[in-house]
């Protein structure tokens, strides 16, 4: 009798079960031994991201693109310049991450590949962000502010207090005003 040994596959997606039953015959008894082979199909590689982008806002950048084929999950690389010093940033199983270890006034290039047990796919296309901007100062407040002598708040408008006193946003915040809720929004 044959030994069938079984098919072991890490890189298993699918599992397809057979049984052989040999039958002996032993004069009037017959003989039946029963075994299972594991037949795997391999998994296929994932096919590479599509339509990626990254836009930038206040402290951070948004990357998202298209999902892949057969992907499990997805390598994000960053880098300063196009076409080197790639360092991957994050492993995410979606299709969205916000990176906010950025620095304001810069611009970064993005790239990704798609993973799963059988492999990686190629990288997308590298993307550049636009310059990640810089958190307003105040919402709503330029750089001139109207204070009191009696009060702790800074206005945007001379109209929202009695007896406005300009200054300037920075002074302001020295002194301790904190901003006004009804004008600073």
């Amino acid at each position: 009798m044959k030994t069938i040994k079984k098919v072991v596959s890490i890189l298993v997606m699918c599992m397809f079960v057979f049984s052989f039953v040999p039958v002996i015959n032993a004069g009037n008894a017959e003989y039946i031994n029963k075994k299972t082979v594991y037949s795997a199909v391999k998994e296929k590689k994932p096919a590479k991201p599509t339509k990626l982008k990254a836009k930038a806002g206040v402290k951070k950048v948004k990357i998202s693109f298209k999902k892949s084929k057969n992907a499990k999950k997805y390598e994000i690389y960053r880098s300063a310049k196009k076409s080197s010093k790639y360092k991957k940033i994050k492993t995410v199983k979606t299709n969205k991450y916000t990176d906010k270890k950025v620095k304001t006034g810069k611009r970064y290039y993005y790239k990704v590949r798609a993973v799963n047990s059988a492999g990686k796919s190629p990288f997308t296309k590298p993307v550049r962000s636009a310059k990640v901007k810089k958190p307003a100062s105040g919402n709503n407040v330029g750089s001139v502010v109207y204070i009191t002598k009696t009060g702790k708040k800074y206005h945007a408008r001379s109209s929202c207090v009695q007896h406005p006193i300009k200054t300037t946003l920075s002074k302001a915040k020295n002194m301790g005003y904190t901003p006004c809720k009804k004008c600073c929004r």
